[in-house]
């Protein structure tokens, strides 16, 4: 195990307790900063399956109405060290705002992807929540810059994770562009990425790509295998026959795989889950 340098800061216990707002004996030094520790002590969740989940979402977004998170954020990454615990949850809120603030919250993002480097995850597991509701302008701005990253190599793609969300991101982009960044992203040594791009292609109905892959089947890691077997179900025919074949070698739990995605499939529930 290593620390990375922009995820780790190390402070001497006095100066620790200086700027902590968990000191008991320190006050905020401005209203600013007042405003931050009421937020952070906000608890941002929300569980849909919950039985008042209505009523707890509405309380939710009430509550977050009576803070400035994106002032706050736009504060926080103007600082050459963004807080990563103030940030993450500033992050989590936006999920919960209206969606006609999540075109500039997302072109802010965009802008500061560099300071946002320690929290990368989960400003793109944003991204995905939010893609939606994008204007078409703001939705090409996030796939392009998606698409560049993964394709010139950089090091902020350069983590599995940071790179397996991207590719989640461009699941949803309908441009061909796309396709030579998914490619691009599977020819990675990462196993969690070339599945996910696998679930990607599928999702984008690239039929022709899935087909040749069937062929280099016994040469995939089984987390690939798995995800090509749920993927081989937008081959219609030529999938089913494919299963049939292997169905005598398959491990448990990739029977179980192909199984629940039959059944979603024959419920007219379909769709690939990423």
């Amino acid at each position: 195990m290593t620390l990375q340098k922009a995820k780790t800061r190390l402070m001497s216990a006095a100066e620790f307790r200086a700027t902590s707002a968990f000191a008991r004996d320190r006050k905020p030094a401005s209203e600013e900063e007042a405003a931050e520790w009421g937020f952070l002590n906000l608890k941002v969740h929300f569980d849909p399956y919950e039985p008042a989940a209505a009523a707890a979402y509405q309380k939710l977004k009430k509550e977050l109405a009576k803070h400035d998170v994106l002032g706050m954020l736009a504060r926080e990454l103007q600082k050459s060290r963004p807080s990563p615990h103030l940030t993450r949850r500033l992050l989590e809120a936006m999920k919960y705002l209206e969606p006609r603030y999540h075109n500039e919250a997302v072109k802010t993002l965009l802008e500061n992807l560099e300071v946002l480097y320690p929290v990368l995850s989960q400003v793109l597991l944003l991204l995905k929540k939010v893609i939606e509701t994008l204007d078409g302008r703001t939705r090409e701005e996030v796939f392009a810059t998606l698409r560049q990253l993964i394709t010139t190599d950089s090091h902020l793609t350069g983590i599995p994770a940071h790179l397996a969300f991207a590719v989640r991101v461009l699941a949803h982009d309908p441009s061909n562009a796309a396709d030579k960044a998914l490619v691009h992203a599977f020819n990675s040594s990462w196993s969690l990425v070339r599945r996910d791009t696998i679930l990607a292609m599928a999702r984008r109905a690239r039929r022709h790509w899935i087909r040749d892959l069937l062929a280099r089947y016994r040469n995939l890691g089984q987390w690939e295998q798995r995800a090509l077997l749920i993927a081989s179900y937008v081959l219609g025919e030529d999938g089913d026959h494919w299963r049939e074949r292997l169905a005598h070698q398959l491990w448990p739990l990739d029977k179980l795989a192909k199984r629940w995605a039959g059944e979603k499939k024959g419920a007219g529930t379909w769709e690939i889950p990423l």
